[in-house]
């Protein structure tokens, strides 16, 4: 099997997969992994692919996973102008490149070849879960707030914010900061980039902090102050930023579902008005954000509707201009969700892997299909809302009778699509609910919980033996001969749209009915095996199944339980052809 994704940019270093050294359109590449993850700096790209595996090509090639433990699989890769970072789940932090600023680590190696393993943060118990990659410096965010940065600071971007600053009266640190530094405290979000000479992050009280380089005013400083020290914006929403975006001269901030501003170069930025303060790219107001990210020079967006927006200046045959333009995917599948990534120099676009249990929840809330509860104008599903805060539905609506509409909506589509809006909103009404970080609440993990949970599967798919199928109509068989598999009706309405056809046609008489039947005629082994892939994503094999069984009888389920694209079952049932040696 072979993979889709779309390349363009720079390829002087052969950066992009197996093609030659030239500049490249955007065309479509295939790979024969599955990639989810993909950044890069201006001579390198590194690919994380599906089952922990990792490539890095361009001037540093790793053909390998250089940091491989099966039980601690790579979360992140991130770059910077020079330099990568490889974090895994558990918080071992690599890094290989350049060193002549000290961006990566105190050793005194100025280019690291292969990646070595930086143990600050596990040596000071501090777990890195960010990491961002400047021209020639990096930052580090934990998941205690703190926020630490590393390398060139001739421009202050790497100033703590601690203490008051006062710039009649500070004196200024070295021009490298050679070893890690405490820049500031209670930091939920920082500003993401590959060459910047700039700093960005947001607090827990929502206070935007900027520094550093500020020739073209993308610190969103409207004086004429070259470098900047630590300083607050407070001109935006701050409670609703999203995410934050730094390029070589320009800053993006987005916020909420469709509200992106920028500032800095004009050249790159999209729009004709002021650049040293952040301006609202007016272009997007009808269009609803996924993602967004910055390179160098260039822009790149993603909208819910899985298209894809670029805009700015690269010199490398992007097809890009002052204005965002839609790109034209070759051979793009319509609804197929997608996932973008960049590098200084190019980006790349490619198929989300393993969110289709996300994009199925939302879509059953967005839907509004089959809810049965309301708490002040919101519709909802009781059972799913119950199962997610732990709590009866009496005591839920108790603790949220006193919220408007617009803060119920916020909060309910977090719990279905772990979608933050507003942080600050939701951790608030989490705290009601012994939720101490919403962060950390994901709904892949409790559904993993929830399958284990037998006694709360309040739902049963009747499954006949293959023994006892008749020719008989359907709707006649004796359901003495039907085995049963217990569920949640709610996973059933969110995972398969061959079940939500089923329950549209019961009639109201019948709406509290506990079971329905399957009449797919596989077997029971199968059928238990593919609903718990409803629930992780994930095909799971004993040693008392029989893989060639499971392959022959699952190989249609995608179309036949008309399961969103992109579900990863046919990706997972592959998996289980290579283990077992039957391709």
């Amino acid at each position: 099997m072979t993979y889709r994704h779309w390349f363009s940019g720079k390829n002087s270093s052969l950066q992009c997969i197996d093609k030659p050294k030239t500049n490249l359109e955007l065309q479509e590449i295939k790979t024969k992994e599955e990639i989810v993850k993909m950044s890069g700096s201006y001579n390198t790209n590194v690919f994380l692919y599906k089952n922990d595996l990792f490539r890095s090509t361009g001037k540093f090639l790793i053909n390998k996973n250089p940091v491989k433990d099966k039980n601690d699989p790579i979360v992140l890769v991130n770059s910077g102008y020079s330099h990568h970072f490889i974090l895994t789940e558990s918080g071992r932090l690599f890094a290989f490149g350049s060193n002549g600023s000290k961006q990566i680590c105190p050793q005194n190696s100025t280019m690291f070849n292969t990646p070595t393993e930086i143990n600050f943060f596990r040596d000071n118990k501090l777990k890195v879960i960010c990491i961002t990659g400047g021209e020639f410096h990096s930052t580090f965010l934990c998941d205690n707030g703190d926020y630490y940065g590393i390398g060139d600071n001739t421009y202050y971007q790497l100033e703590t914010n601690l203490l008051t600053i006062d710039k009649n009266k500070i004196t200024l640190t070295e021009k490298k900061r050679t070893d890690f530094t405490l820049l500031s405290q209670n930091v939920k979000l920082v500003g993401e980039g590959v060459s910047t000479r700039h700093t960005t992050y947001l607090t827990e009280d929502n206070t935007l902090w900027i520094q550093g380089y500020n020739n073209t005013g993308q610190c969103g400083n409207s004086t004429d102050i070259n470098k900047i020290l630590p300083q607050k914006i407070e001109y935006l929403d701050n409670e609703n930023i999203q995410k934050i975006c730094n390029g070589f001269e320009v800053s993006l901030i987005w916020i909420g579902d469709n509200e992106i501003y920028t500032c800095g170069n004009n050249e790159y930025n999209g729009h004709s008005i002021g650049i040293k303060k952040f301006t609202k790219l007016d272009f997007f107001d009808d269009i609803f954000v996924k993602n967004v990210l910055v390179g160098s020079r260039h822009f790149l967006l993603l909208s819910q509707d899985n298209k894809v927006y670029g805009f700015g200046k690269s010199g490398c045959k992007f097809p890009f201009s002052g204005k965002p333009t839609e790109f034209k995917l070759p051979n793009y599948e319509f609804g197929l969700p997608l996932e973008i990534a960049t590098s200084c120099y190019n980006f790349i676009v490619f198929p989300a892997s393993g969110t289709s249990i996300l994009s199925d929840f939302k879509n059953l809330y967005k839907n509004q299909e089959f809810t049965d509860f309301g708490i002040n104008g919101v519709k909802i599903h009781k059972s799913f809302i119950e199962f997610r805060l732990n709590n009866k539905m009496e005591n839920i609506q108790e603790k949220l009778n006193n919220y408007p509409k617009e803060d119920l909506d916020i909060f309910f589509y977090w719990l279905y699509s772990d979608e933050m809006k507003n942080h600050k909103l939701i951790q608030s009404i989490c705290t009601k609910f012994g939720i101490e970080n919403a962060r950390e609440k994901k709904l892949k993990d409790d559904l993993v919980k929830l399958y284990n949970d037998e006694d709360s599967k309040d739902f049963k798919v009747l499954v006949q033996d293959e023994d006892d199928y008749e020719e008989e109509d359907d709707d006649d068989e004796d359901e003495d001969n039907f085995e049963e598999i217990p569920l949640h009706k709610f996973v059933l309405l969110a995972r398969s749209g061959l079940f939500r056809e089923m329950f549209k046609t019961i009639t109201q008489k019948e709406k509290q009915i506990n079971q329905i039947k399957d009449f797919s005629r596989k077997s029971i082994e199968s059928l238990e095996i593919l609903f718990k892939f409803f629930y992780t994503n994930k095909i799971e094999l004993t040693a008392d199944d029989d893989p060639q069984l499971t392959i022959e009888e699952l190989n249609d389920s995608e179309e036949y339980y008309q399961l969103t694209k992109g579900s990863n079952l046919n990706h997972e049932l592959l998996k289980i052809k290579k283990q077992f040696k039957l391709i």
